[in-house]
């Protein structure tokens, strides 16, 4: 294995974490590597450890541009990288040490140009949260983020993240699924990636909830993409796209559900992820394979799309909490 992989590190004011991370990906067992920060115009001390570490290390590259955006951050550094792989590594999480290697030799002996690979979760104290098999090559179940695939040069420098947005890597994703020839998946307990679980908010009172509305900008870029590039969708594809549409417009009408913001308000916007689920979806019935979940996103839909929000949010967390029952009785 000789070819060259890029890793792609968008940071914003990520001076807690940087260090842990770009160590992380200087440790790789996989040695050809360049590891690309993409600072989008952080204020804190991001630039100075970076600069620190860059200095014992020549693989390590650092670009800067002012503050524009998460999915402009990406897209920089696409433009930038030259590996004939690439993966993203966000700026607060960890590599496994063999995580290179392991994904290279993959996509080398199975002739694979997107890779994706399976992760756990911990959080500030280095605690386990649990782990997620995200190794599917279903659209709608390959996990929306970006950072848990391996892309070869052909894919990525085709791609672009819908820009202005916040849900950019759901339709870029899927994207990069429909340019693919050949996909492999990682199945394995030994994790790749180690996904950071930071501390949120307690409150949602600022939440903008028309800022849900993004994830039809998003997926209407998909839709382009799929014209302008002449796509043609197998009807498994378009079964698959069906369900990653609505179970994205169920998820993001519960969380508008569950603000604080006022009913109408929160009507308005739900009503437009509707109006945007009948205009794109072929069968607006399809969440899942599994046909208890299945059920119950359709249940919970239905109790959205009737206005009937606060009894839809409560059965929501009666359903998470006798999962979570469940799995701690293994």
């Amino acid at each position: 294995m000789k070819d060259l992989v890029s890793i792609i590190v968008p940071v914003y004011n990520a001076e807690k974490y940087i260090s842990d991370t770009i160590i992380s990906a200087q440790e790789q067992t996989y040695l050809n590597i360049e590891i690309l920060i993409i600072d989008d115009g952080s204020t804190d001390k991001t630039k100075s450890i970076v600069n620190v570490l860059a200095k014992s290390d020549s693989r390590i590259k650092y670009i800067y541009q002012s503050n524009k955006g998460p999915a402009e951050t990406k897209n920089l550094g696409i433009e930038q990288f030259n590996g004939e792989y690439a993966i993203f590594l966000d700026s607060d999480d960890l590599l496994e040490k063999n995580a290179v290697e392991t994904l290279l030799l993959i996509a080398e002996t199975q002739s694979a140009d997107l890779i994706i690979f399976s992760f756990d979760k911990f959080n500030d104290l280095y605690e386990n949260m649990g782990s997620r098999n995200s190794s599917s090559k279903k659209i709608n179940k390959m996990f929306t983020a970006v950072w848990n695939k391996m892309y070869h040069k052909s894919i990525l420098k085709q791609l672009k993240f819908p820009e202005k947005t916040i849900f950019e890597d759901v339709a870029f994703s899927a994207m990069a699924a429909l340019l693919s020839k050949k996909m492999a998946t990682v199945h394995s307990e030994h994790h790749l990636y180690h996904y950071r679980q930071r501390e949120q908010s307690l409150t949602k009172k600022k939440f903008d909830v028309t800022r849900q509305l993004d994830i039809v900008t998003d997926f209407e870029e998909m839709f382009c993409f799929i014209r302008n590039n002449g796509i043609e969708l197998s009807s498994e594809q378009i079964s698959e796209i069906d369900k990653l549409i609505n179970t994205q417009v169920f998820s993001h009408a519960l969380q508008v559900a569950e603000t604080n913001e006022t009913n109408f308000k929160k009507k308005v916007v739900i009503k437009k992820l509707v109006d945007f689920q009948k205009k794109r979806v072929n069968n607006i019935w399809s969440y899942d394979d599994n046909l208890f979940i299945n059920s119950k996103q359709i249940l919970l839909m239905l109790l959205l799309k009737n206005n009937f929000l606060s009894v839809a949010v409560s059965l929501a967390k009666v359903s998470n909490f006798v999962r979570g029952r469940k799995k701690l009785r293994g």
